[in-house]
């Protein structure tokens, strides 16, 4: 098990090794070209060297200098494709397909199957969103590729573009067979199959992973992600726990640690963790935000203002941390606080309906009926029609006496969601308190036949009438003495 994770390193090391030795032999090379230009002396160079210097000044920035290189190594290796193809390489970053294509075709026509010249193009395809096109250079330029794993990697960004997930995933897996550290490649992989639903897929390709390297903490995290999406909290808990021991500066480990002990309601720990991370990262306004949610879980409003309040001192635009003080102060009774902060939140985020289901509570709670239905309006106008929504507009409106929209509203609701057992027995409620005892047990009679244990339903939203006799009675007989 530790073999592998050794070997590992000391690949580690000699491409390190390796890298250093390249880049001082590119200085040297950069060194000399620049002494013999500034002294005016003649000079050549093979087309490797070249390359290197060329490379050295597009990584540097360096466009005009990495272009003057380019013109004279055409005119002194006229045979030799890669020139034109840099300059086309530069031309596409830039947009200019036209002229990059126009120098592609030069390189063409002298090496018609050059590896760099197939994989060039295939980078204009994919700019102009020609993605089957690019697939198609890439696969051609498979064949001549001396390091395939390279080609893999691009593959797999072009079938990830498609939506062909199960395509990339293969490629994905390609490049790991060569580049088994790639972190790129490992957070591709987890994306595919999260793309693709297949999280127990997900979970054994990277339990097979860290067999092999049980030092990756970014195989720790995904499996941890894996876990976290088929709700076995406790394994995706572990999983990240290991991520952070491999590697205690891994704050999207702490993060995800913490929101899965959230969902296990383990909130102090949960708490815990949030505060550790803090020794290797300062904290962000989201950070508050879920420590803040830990709080208020814990029944510490004191604290949980106190961090909600902090995060948005830290980031001014997180709403949620907006939507909880505005709630927190809504449950102590301070309504124009909490008005002011759901508004806030709206500003940020107006198109959330949720947001507006919960100034539609606050204005209700104080009174501001009208300002209340004006949420409730908004909601439907993004489109949100669940059954409760008619529900609670419904109620709004009797409380504002006005009964027959209130049924009005029940009825539009009905029509939306004929299935829905749930709007049957509420309805029925809100007839019974109509004194309409025909249209209620008409009602509670759909209902409990969609659903015959609608009854719970219909006591959660009446509990008063729990022992009330003519709607237990109703029921009896509704449901054949069985209640």
């Amino acid at each position: 098990m530790f073999g592998a994770d050794f070997d590992l390193k000391l690949d580690e090391i000699q491409l390190i090794i390796e890298m250093d030795e390249s880049r001082q032999n590119t200085q040297e090379l950069v060194k000399k070209f620049e002494g013999m230009r500034k002294r005016d002396e003649s000079f050549f160079f093979d087309v490797e060297e070249f390359e290197q210097i060329t490379d050295y000044y597009f990584f540097k920035g360096k466009n005009k200098s990495a272009l003057e290189v380019i013109e004279l190594a055409a005119s002194q290796h006229p045979m030799s494709a890669i020139f034109p193809i840099k300059r086309a390489q530069y031309l596409t970053a830039y947009d200019k397909m036209d002229e990059a294509i126009r120098e592609l075709d030069k390189a063409a026509a002298l090496e018609p199957n050059s590896y760099d010249m197939l994989v060039a193009r295939s980078h204009i395809f994919a700019k102009q969103g020609k993605h089957s096109r690019a697939v198609s250079l890439l696969k051609k330029a498979l064949t001549a590729a001396e390091e395939p794993a390279d080609v893999h990697a691009l593959l797999a960004e072009q079938f990830q573009y498609m939506g062909k997930y199960e395509e990339a995933l293969k490629h994905h897996r390609q490049v790991l067979k060569v580049f088994f550290s790639d972190e790129i490649a490992l957070y591709n992989v987890a994306l595919c199959y999260e793309m693709l639903n297949q999280y127990s897929k997900a979970v054994d390709f990277f339990k097979g992973y860290i067999e092999k390297y049980p030092f990756s903490e970014i195989a720790w995290y995904n499996l941890g992600i894996a876990y976290a999406r088929q709700d076995e909290l406790k394994k995706a808990a572990n999983a990240f726990e290991y991520s952070i021991i491999v590697d205690e500066h891994f704050i999207a480990a702490y993060f995800e640690l913490g929101r899965v002990l959230e969902r296990m309601a383990e909130f102090s720990e949960a708490a815990r963790i949030y505060e550790n991370s803090f020794e290797f990262d300062a904290p962000s306004g989201y950070s508050y935000y879920r420590l803040g949610n830990c709080y208020r879980n814990m029944k510490n409003p004191q604290k949980a203002l106190s961090y909600f309040k902090r995060a948005i001192a830290e980031d001014p635009e997180l709403d949620e941390a907006y939507i909880e003080l505005s709630m927190l102060y809504m449950d102590n009774g301070k309504l124009l606080e909490s008005i002011y902060y759901i508004k806030k939140a709206i500003e940020l985020d107006n198109e959330n309906p949720d947001y507006y289901i919960i100034a539609s509570d606050v204005y209700k709670r104080g009174g501001l009926y009208l300002e209340s239905e004006e949420c409730f309006k908004k909601v439907f106008e993004l489109g949100y029609e669940e059954p409760e929504i008619f529900i609670e507009y419904s109620d709004l409106l009797l409380d504002m006496d006005e009964k027959e929209a209130a049924l009005n509203m029940m009825k539009k609701g009905i029509l939306k969601h004929p299935d829905s057992a749930l709007l049957r027995v509420v309805n029925a409620g809100f007839l019974y308190e109509l004194k309409d005892l025909e249209a209620c047990r008409k009602e509670l009679c759909i209902g409990l036949e969609i659903n015959p244990e609608a009854h719970a339903l219909f006591f959660d939203a009446f509990p008063d009438y729990s022992d009330d006799e003519i709607i237990l009675d109703m029921i009896k007989n509704i449901k054949g003495g069985i209640v």
